[in-house]
């Protein structure tokens, strides 16, 4: 992230880390051109919160909102779309710097994916606690501008897509209406039923 000059292409499925948070942000307000952030919507994302999200996206609007193009992938179980392209979740963890390297990841941007820290040396007892806290992910960089920019296009069209399904970013989620059943039974002839449901 550090060494993009012109844009940085991101796709995400969580982002949380502060240390690159921080990076990002710094990242995009250098670079020459416009970056781009396409973030899963799945409200049960992790351990992640949908307010979570939500102030991260309020932050970048805030801190890079200038150069940044920022949409939520349309997930069907997530609320910040209007509709849902993809069923469970936008598991897709990939960034492209300045059109002429990529980074790929089983990783997301999380602390217990990418530590601030370097783990510990195999000899030294912290490192149980180290592994005990953080996953085991496995990234690729490559340096090809050729590969680079065929990635750089699907993030891009995926950032096209999911912007033209985006709520208004100000609309606070609606209460929750009390559902009314679409058909009323008597206690009486519920109370009656016997045997298990079929469905």
């Amino acid at each position: 992230l550090a060494a993009a000059k012109e844009c940085l292409h991101s796709t995400m499925y969580e982002v949380t880390a502060p240390h690159v948070i921080e990076q990002f942000i710094s990242s995009v307000k250098q670079c020459s051109g416009r970056s781009s952030l396409v973030l899963d919507d799945h409200t049960k994302s992790g351990s992640v919160t949908q307010n979570e999200k939500e102030a991260l996206r309020q932050r970048l609007a805030a801190e890079a909102g200038g150069s940044l193009d920022f949409a939520w992938a349309p997930v069907a179980s997530g609320d910040q779309t209007t509709v849902g392209y993809f069923p469970m979740a936008y598991h897709i963890k990939t960034t492209v710097r300045d059109g002429t390297a990529i980074w790929l990841s089983s990783g997301n941007w999380a602390e217990s994916n990418q530590p601030a820290t370097p783990p510990p040396a195999t000899t030294d007892p912290a490192v149980k606690d180290f592994v005990l806290k953080h996953h085991r992910d496995y990234h690729v960089a490559i340096e090809s501008p050729e590969l680079a920019q065929e990635v750089q296009r699907f993030v891009l069209w995926d950032l096209d897509q999911a912007s033209k399904v985006q709520k208004a970013p100000s609309a606070a989620p609606a209460a929750a209406a009390r559902t009314v059943p679409d058909l009323i039974v008597p206690n009486s002839l519920a109370a009656a039923r016997s045997g298990p449901a079929a469905y």
